[in-house]
């Protein structure tokens, strides 16, 4: 009669298969119509728990085992905690007097992933290339990129085993066209969601620029702006504005450099206010425009003749009074120098004429006709002093007063001139 019984088990193992990451918990179930006398776990062949009616005999510290019978149906759960790399293979359930039932165990490895050389910033237009390394992973990972959540699908990474372990990497080209966010993934079947990196990529912006700068002009006259945009990409859109007023899109022309443009656009009017004036440039990635501002002033014709007389007449006259300033140096300098020419008897004759004037009428002699001249003079030198002595003795009689008088101890004096 067990025999029968034992002969209408019917014996369910779930999952089949299970891939688990090394470290982490494996488990499997396995169930019967009716309670099982002796159930049997192996791994890769190995006995690792047994189940009777009584319960579970061999308990270990990785390989467990609990009840979770329900009406009709009894059913066991097999764990394998922590999951260790020789553990992968067949799991298999056996019920006394029933068939074996096996499942496959992956034990996967998950490794680290990187964008190679962090975040970049490009001028718009370059093509430039990622590269995504997963290093230390179990079995080969699949890889794949995406640029501001856009999936780019995998892509064809190359693989170098290390041990039980892989290495792989995987690149990724594209044109610089406006700022991105890009990731890298990689996943094994163990992962319940991919592993990621993620770097930014940021445009570096070209340059706008109004030549010349900002400009006064008198009313009425036209005048020419012009615009340049340098190392934009792809052709940026370029439009002019006044004080506000859109002036619309012009016809710029396009120079290539590399993979780059240049770009200049004209703008031409005729000066009738202050005003200012912008130049914009635009490329699909920018959220705004970048531009550039000058501005116009303008000036009335008899205003700006009457400022040209005002420098002129400034002009003319400062050169005129610097010419009288010279002029007046020179002649005071030289006047100066003549008057310091003066000779020694121009002197002697002021000297003679202020003694004169000085004596009084009742003393003055007359004139001595009989002075005879020295014969020499003595000149002396000492310190810058010129002293003139005579040494002639003889002297005429002189009358005072209708009398004559002679004295001979009388000498002729000359003045002391100092130079």
């Amino acid at each position: 009669m067990p025999n029968f019984s034992v002969c209408l088990l019917e014996v369910q193992l779930e999952p089949l298969s299970a891939a688990v990451l090394r470290g982490s918990k494996a488990s499997f179930n396995c169930s019967t119509t009716l309670p099982p006398v002796v159930m049997t776990w192996r791994v890769n062949g190995r006995l690792e728990l047994i189940i009777q009616e009584t319960g579970v005999l061999n308990n270990t510290e990785r390989f467990s085992a609990r009840n979770l019978t329900t009406p009709g149906n009894y059913k066991w759960e097999f764990t394998i905690s922590p999951v260790q790399r020789d553990d992968a293979g067949e799991v298999s359930c056996q019920v006394f007097g029933g068939t074996t039932n096996i499942a496959t165990l992956s034990v996967q490895e998950r490794g680290s992933v990187e964008i190679i050389g962090g975040n970049h910033t490009e001028k718009a237009g370059v093509q430039i290339e990622f590269e995504c390394r997963a290093i230390g992973w179990f079995p080969k990972p699949n890889m794949s990129w995406s640029i501001n959540g856009l999936s780019m699908g995998n892509c064809n990474s190359s693989s170098i085993a290390q041990g039980n372990l892989f290495n792989s990497n995987c690149s990724l080209k594209l044109t610089v066209v406006k700022n991105s966010s890009v990731q890298c993934f990689v996943s094994v079947p163990a992962l319940n969601s991919m592993e990621s990196s993620t770097i930014f990529l940021t445009v570096e912006r070209g340059s706008v620029e109004i030549i010349g700068g900002n400009r006064t002009e008198t009313k009425g006259v036209q005048i020419e702006f012009e615009c340049r945009a340098i190392g934009w990409f792809p052709k940026p859109n370029m439009s002019w504005s006044i004080n506000g007023l859109s002036m619309g899109n012009c016809n710029s022309s396009f120079i290539a450099q590399g993979n780059l443009f240049n770009s200049n656009c004209s703008l031409k009017l005729t000066v009738v206010k202050n005003s200012s004036v912008q130049c914009f440039v635009s490329v699909p990635a920018l959220n705004s425009m970048e531009s550039s501002t000058v501005f116009l002033t303008v000036v009335q014709e008899s205003i700006r003749d009457q400022t040209i007389l005002i420098a002129v007449t400034v002009s003319f006259s400062a050169a005129a009074l610097l010419f009288l300033l010279i002029f007046g140096i020179c002649f005071c300098c030289k006047r100066r120098k003549r008057k310091n020419k003066s000779t020694y008897k121009e002197e002697v004759r002021r000297a003679q004429l202020e003694s004169h004037n000085r004596m009084p009428a009742n003393v003055r002699g007359r004139d001595n006709h009989g002075h005879i001249t020295d014969e020499r003079d003595d000149v002396r030198d000492t310190d810058g002093e010129i002293w003139h002595t005579n040494t002639n003795k003889q002297q005429m009689p002189y009358e005072i007063n209708n009398s004559i008088y002679m004295n001979y101890d009388l000498r002729k004096h000359r003045h002391a001139t100092m130079v």
